[in-house]
């Protein structure tokens, strides 16, 4: 467990944490996507995401649980920012299949579709030995 003493921070006071992901290899050749948000068990509040990308990657954004996105281009840079106001922590039934199934997400694809992405990552995957 790791415990961290900030000094002048007391009780009660609001503290901001700020984090950057750089991300210059992609993953898919030419293509971009990624998936951010608290898990449905963890409360969350006052969450902000920030994507910037090139505008020729027509870049499309969605949410589930209560993010609003706004987008802007600018130049040749395209910019979607998420917030999440407030996420409440759930814990559903034992039958839950994924996490994810019930959690607050925000997502960034320049892929068409999601069986664009389910056919991309196909194509990395090996033969099966017989």
């Amino acid at each position: 467990m790791l415990s961290v003493s900030l000094p002048g921070f007391n009780k009660g006071d609001t503290l901001h944490l700020q984090t950057l992901k750089t991300q210059r290899q992609a993953y898919f050749p030419r293509q971009f996507f990624d998936v951010w948000g608290p898990a449905e068990n963890e409360s969350a509040r006052d969450q902000k995401i920030v994507v910037h990308g090139p505008a020729g990657m027509q870049l499309r954004a969605a949410q589930r649980g209560g993010w609003t996105i706004s987008h802007a281009t600018t130049g040749g840079a395209e910019t979607f920012t998420a917030t999440l106001a407030e996420h409440h922590a759930e814990f559903p039934g034992t039958a839950t299949v994924d996490a994810s199934d019930y959690s607050p997400i925000f997502e960034v694809s320049s892929f068409p579709s999601w069986a664009a992405v389910g056919a991309a990552y196909w194509s990395t995957a090996r033969p099966r030995r017989r």
